[in-house]
């Protein structure tokens, strides 16, 4: 008899030890310490979404309005015009120009809008957008969504290369002409230019503001490729019919005009003449003058306009 209840004891005993109500399982006791998957995913999800908001690379998106400007590259006279899905404005409110815009523009682009009908406007800039910006579209009220990113260029420029397209004729004492897009400052570039040939060979430049009589160009030099972007927007005339853009030829006209300084425009000389060798002595542009890409970086706050 103690036998038996012995052995109904010890299979007790064992049993609850093997009950699963008295095993110790981790996952339970550390749920209420570490976060869920899913708030791991909600946090991920506010982390991309927060830093794709500061980068200013938020997916282009139309919904119930769309945004009439192809591609995301501004020019200086660009105009954006919206046209809604459904009427928006009551008949009274069409044709009326303000400062009240439906268009959210960021960072800020001033401007006036037009409502052309229920449906649609146009956003006319007072002012061109700044150089080298990057600015987000959306919408300020109302059901329609839109999400758009527009840029504009960077500060740059254009040469126009000594002998032309034919480099035999470079001489040994070559001008450049460069033309940019924003007014610059001959003092603050002059550390930016050198000259060097293909065996290495430098020689500094000399850098002083152009005149009407250094330009060459096949309209005047307020036109075309030739212009600034503050000049692009301000010019509402066609190419070539402002008087300036032609040089007189009775004394102390043309002499005033030739002497005109044109302050997006700079002339680059050897202080000296170079040694030409087969290679190419003395060229154009970045591959030819390896200092002129600090002229973007380190002299660009004074040395050109922000617009």
């Amino acid at each position: 008899m103690n036998k038996w209840r012995a052995r109904r004891i010890d299979t007790a005993r064992a049993h609850r030890r093997l009950s699963p109500t008295n095993r110790v399982l981790p996952s339970m006791n550390t749920a209420r310490t570490n976060p869920s998957r899913l708030q791991l995913r909600l946090v991920l999800a506010a982390a991309v979404a927060a830093c794709l908001v500061a980068c200013g690379r938020l997916e282009d998106h139309e919904r119930g309005v769309r945004l009439m400007h192809p591609g995301a590259e501004l020019e200086p006279t660009t105009t954006l015009e919206l046209r809604f899905d459904e009427p928006v404005i009551d008949d009274a409110q069409v044709g009326q120009t303000g400062r009240t815009s439906p268009l959210r523009i960021t960072p800020r682009w001033p401007g006036e809008w037009t409502w052309l009908s229920r449906r649609s406007g146009l956003f006319r800039p007072t002012e061109p957008p700044a150089l080298d910006q990057t600015f987000q579209v959306t919408l300020s009220r109302g059901r329609a969504r839109l999400q758009r990113t527009l840029r504009t260029p960077p500060f740059d420029f254009h040469c126009e290369p000594p002998g032309g397209a034919d480099r035999s004729q470079v001489t040994s004492t070559p001008r450049l002409v460069l033309y940019f897009n924003a007014d610059v400052d001959a003092a603050h570039a002059r550390s930016a230019f050198v000259f060097q040939d293909g065996a290495g060979h430098r020689v500094p430049a000399e850098v002083r503001p152009a005149t009407r009589a250094d330009h060459r160009g096949w309209v005047g030099p307020y036109e075309g490729p030739y212009a600034t972007w503050q000049q692009r927007f301000a010019n509402e005339r066609p190419a070539g019919t402002d008087p300036r853009d032609s040089l007189a030829d009775d004394g102390a006209v043309a002499a005033a005009s030739a002497a005109e300084l044109l302050p997006h425009v700079l002339v680059v000389n050897p202080v000296h003449p170079c040694r030409w060798d087969r290679t190419g002595c003395c060229g154009c542009g970045r591959a030819w003058a390896p200092g002129l890409p600090a002229f973007g970086s380190a002299a660009i706050a004074s040395s050109h306009s922000a617009t």
